[in-house]
């Protein structure tokens, strides 16, 4: 089991998300954000130590779903929830997903059945942060580099041309992202999947890039505002672009590890 800075996430429906992804515009994005695990609960990377499995819980589930034919995201997501459930339950564990649907997203079909067309053009982003060698090593998931592998490998077998990438900083991010960005046109298929560490502090979620430093967490503040990376400006910068479909599937975490403990 991962430590309170590793895999986590938050319940559906996301309270705040809402407003994460607006536009000027007359028309809602759409826009699907699929989370690892319930708000407060740390996920599994494995199920026990001699789990063959290399992929974290959730994504092995994930990927067992995702090209499942004439499914949308919202039975997708329902689908991948019940049997993350059930495989923590077999080890005494909860471990609840979650998911987020603005707009028409939650009917979107990513693989149609043969009579159906497949919908735009599709790219994707995929990040796995696995060394963080300013953390301690306990801190470190164990599977984001496998989960980062396989994802790509199955969003090419599905049509996406993909972009991946492994522990990068917060420059090498950002550049990345934005050569992504600069390759979707309105009514793509975009897609981010990010398989490593993250937090919640007061609302905010963020993705932490691989240099992020002790300092910057302990700070809870300005200076992790400035290193980590802000889930609602990704968003923003996705849905910018006007893609048909925008999907975020992360796989890390939202608690807020500098929380004053409960009485």
């Amino acid at each position: 089991m991962l430590t309170a800075l590793a895999i986590l996430a938050c319940l559906a429906p996301v309270a705040g998300i809402a407003e994460l992804a607006r536009q000027e515009t007359s028309q809602s994005p759409s826009v699907f954000v699929m989370f690892s695990t319930g708000l407060g609960q740390a996920g599994l990377d494995r199920l026990n130590d001699s789990d063959p499995d290399p992929n974290s819980i959730y994504t092995r589930v994930l990927l067992r779903h995702l090209a499942d034919p004439g499914r949308n995201l919202v039975e997708l997501a329902t689908d991948v929830q019940a049997e993350v459930g059930a495989l923590a339950a077999e080890v005494g564990y909860q471990q609840t997903s979650a998911y987020y649907a603005e707009g028409s997203a939650g009917a979107f079909v990513l693989t149609p059945t043969a009579s159906e067309a497949p919908k735009g053009k599709r790219l994707a982003f995929v990040v796995g942060m696995g060394d963080y060698p300013n953390l301690r090593q306990q801190s470190r998931p164990l599977s984001a580099h496998e989960d980062a592998a396989a994802m790509t490998a199955k969003l090419q077998s599905m049509g996406f041309s993909v972009v991946s990438a492994t522990d990068l900083g917060r420059a090498e991010f950002n550049e990345k992202l934005e050569a992504f960005l600069q390759g979707l046109a309105p009514g793509d298929v975009a897609a981010f999947y990010f398989s490593g560490l993250g937090l919640q502090i007061d609302g905010n979620n963020y993705l932490l890039p691989a240099d992020i430093s002790t300092a910057n967490l302990e700070d809870g503040g300005a200076k992790l505002a400035r290193q980590a990376i802000q889930l609602s400006s990704l968003v923003d910068a996705m849905t910018k672009r006007q893609a048909g479909l925008t999907l975020i599937i992360l796989d890390a975490a939202r608690d807020n590890p500098f929380a004053a403990p409960a009485r």
